[in-house]
């Protein structure tokens, strides 16, 4: 997997996680603007427009130019996983290049996969990572958003129109 220093998900993964969350929240008749992006989801404008144009040229969004323009889902929020996001952006998820499924290559330390004392536990625990990130949609990130905000007493009616806070319906 790709590191950050921070952890194993690169701070642009987070950023276009955040960006597409924005975009799945938003009605689709109207596409979102970099700046309103930028400014709900506390990206750098700078940085957003980069990573929408990876985005972009991935399939996962569409832009749209003039007064009205912006971006907007390619395709539904149900058929964008953590996978495809993640690999569009950093690359390979694969903690090893040996146990990668999409850019298998051999270890340059390594002379043979069937001689690898560690290959088979990394397969097993790539295989399991693999299986939540690629069963796990943006759809389903709003879904757990909206969740948590609803929680904390906080919740905006179009993103949640069923939402309540105090006993009071904000839809």
């Amino acid at each position: 997997m790709v590191g950050s220093g921070d952890g194993v998900i690169s701070q642009k993964t987070k950023y276009a996680l955040r960006a597409l969350l924005a975009l799945a929240e938003s009605d689709g008749a109207h596409p979102l603007r970099i700046r309103d992006i930028a400014g709900s989801r506390a990206i750098p404008r700078k940085f957003l427009e980069a990573i929408l144009l990876e985005l972009k040229a991935g399939g996962l969004v569409a832009s749209f130019r003039g007064k009205n323009g912006g971006y907007v889902l390619a395709k539904p929020a149900e058929e964008i996983s953590l996978a495809d996001v993640m690999r569009r952006i950093d690359g390979p998820i694969a903690p090893l290049p040996c146990v990668s499924r999409r850019f298998y290559s051999r270890c340059a330390d390594c002379s043979g996969d069937a001689d690898c004392a560690f290959r088979d536990a990394f397969d097993q625990a790539h295989a399991a990572n693999l299986r939540v990130l690629e069963a796990t949609t943006i759809a389903r990130l709003c879904a757990l958003e909206n969740e948590a905000d609803t929680a904390q007493g906080r919740c905006d009616a179009k993103a949640a129109p069923d939402c309540q806070v105090s006993g009071k319906r904000l839809g």
